[in-house]
């Protein structure tokens, strides 16, 4: 069991670098697929 942790905690680090990668490439893209990209500009005039 004592080899179970010490490999998690040696991937950890390699994981939550991925995943931030992947949401720093991926949340652009999706958000502009969406629309939702042009939400939060200026409030409309008139």
């Amino acid at each position: 069991m004592n080899i179970y942790w010490f490999a998690f905690l040696r991937t950890l680090p390699k994981m939550l670098i991925a995943a931030y990668i992947s949401v720093l490439i991926f949340l652009p893209l999706s958000m502009k697929v969406s629309g939702m990209d042009k939400l939060g500009g200026p409030p409309p005039k008139g």
